[in-house]
């Protein structure tokens, strides 16, 4: 929305928060919710229970169909489930086994993992946590500088993509807000850069995050090598295939 230049109804840029209102909003629903919250006389502002909340089911025409707003209550419960520090801790040494190497992104990026933010605040610091699963960051430089090399990979990639359509006679044009390529002013595509992971058994998946945001025409997706030093592979995606921003890729040989 904010690279669309779209703003919110006040005006503003979106964030976090304002999309996460929207989301848990069950106006959009059609229901009108009060007494979510209390606030008395020189006391702090509290959070009521469900149960003393005061509802009216269906006093709105809704705008967004009953089964997309439960699912997306459903994935926002799933984030924001409760692990125990034990939990976590399982969860972030598993992840470094599977890895040999754990950082903010990888984290974020991973399935079924509280976000590195939640393991800040509950450790004091992504640097603690790590501490606790054994893995010393100041000593193992792999993810730093995987992170790097696929970033610079990345950039080359784009580059090396336009060349080769101008070279073909195409003409490209690239959005200075975006950076997404218009080519012969007759659709948009996007490149991004799929890094292979090894499972703890020996398979190779890749996951292709879609810039869903920009709704390109079409992705060029570049799988990376099981080292991801080098390109395995490149596949074409339309846009009628990015019914979500993730995708996983079936194994091959790399």
């Amino acid at each position: 929305m904010n690279a669309r230049g779209i703003l919110t109804d006040l005006g503003r840029a979106w964030t976090r928060a304002t999309v996460r209102q929207i989301l848990t909003n069950e106006n959009y629903f059609g229901n009108n919710v009060c007494n979510r919250r209390s606030l008395e006389l020189k006391r702090k502002r509290v959070a009521n229970g469900p149960e003393m909340w005061i509802r009216s089911d269906g006093a709105f025409d809704a705008i967004v169909e009953p089964k997309q707003f439960q699912k997306a209550q459903a994935i926002i419960a799933a984030r924001n489930r409760r692990f125990s520090d034990e939990e976590k801790l399982e969860r972030l040494t598993r992840l470094l086994q599977r890895h040999g190497c754990i950082s903010g992104p990888v984290i974020d990026d991973a399935d079924g993992m509280p976000s590195s933010g939640a393991y800040a605040h509950r450790f004091g610091s992504l640097r603690r946590a790590y501490f606790l699963v054994g893995f010393t960051p100041d000593r193992d430089h792999r993810c730093i500088e995987a992170n790097r090399v696929l970033r610079q990979f990345h950039g080359d990639e784009i580059e090396r993509v336009i060349h080769e359509i101008t070279l073909l006679g195409g003409a490209v044009i690239r959005n200075p807000a975006t950076d997404l390529p218009t080519i012969n002013s007759a659709f948009t595509a996007s490149v991004v850069v799929a890094r292979c992971r090894e499972t703890s058994s020996g398979g190779l998946r890749w996951k292709i995050r879609f810039d869903t945001g920009l709704a390109p025409d079409i992705t060029i997706a570049i799988r990376m090598n099981r080292t991801n030093t080098r390109a395995l592979d490149y596949d074409l995606l339309p846009q009628f295939q990015m019914r979500s921003n993730l995708l996983g890729l079936p194994r091959k040989t790399a």
